[in-house]
């Protein structure tokens, strides 16, 4: 811009850069650092097994009352995760590098998507079976009322 060259090399995080920055990083943020490249992402869906438990109990209430009663079920249940190392704690699944899942919102791409979720080109999250399971039943019990 402006007819003035910058310069790329500012622009550019090369392995040797990162090293390089790394030697004035604490140890203990090296750590939390080289966990979270080492996991593999994955879907978590502790959430939505709450929220699917949630509209069953609580079928017969009116769409609100389910939604505010799923909401303190998962504020109740919902496992905390905390790393060791860490001081600002808490995550908002159950694994370092996954995913929740909120099935009161929208879930259609979950049926559309979920055989190439270890797959697809961006943001590929690992997906068990069990997983998969539970999250058809999500699908099911909260598309129906909303």
């Amino acid at each position: 811009m402006g007819g003035t060259k910058q310069d790329s090399s500012l622009h550019v995080w090369d392995t040797d850069h990162l090293g390089k920055l790394m030697h004035y990083v604490p140890e203990r943020i090296q750590v939390l650092r080289q966990r979270c490249v080492d996991a593999v992402p994955e879907v978590c869906v502790d959430r939505a097994r709450l929220i699917t438990e949630a509209y069953g109990e609580f079928e017969a209430q009116t769409i609100q009352m389910k939604r505010a009663l799923a909401f303190e079920k998962i504020l109740n249940e919902m496992s905390i995760y905390i790393q060791d190392g860490e001081l600002i704690v808490g995550n908002h699944s159950s694994k370092l590098r996954a995913a929740p899942v909120f099935p009161e919102y929208d879930v259609s791409f979950i049926r559309e998507e979920i055989e190439d979720f270890a797959s697809r080109p961006g943001d590929p999250f690992v997906i068990h079976q069990e997983a998969k399971r539970e999250l058809h039943i999500a699908y099911g019990r909260t598309s129906h009322g909303m």
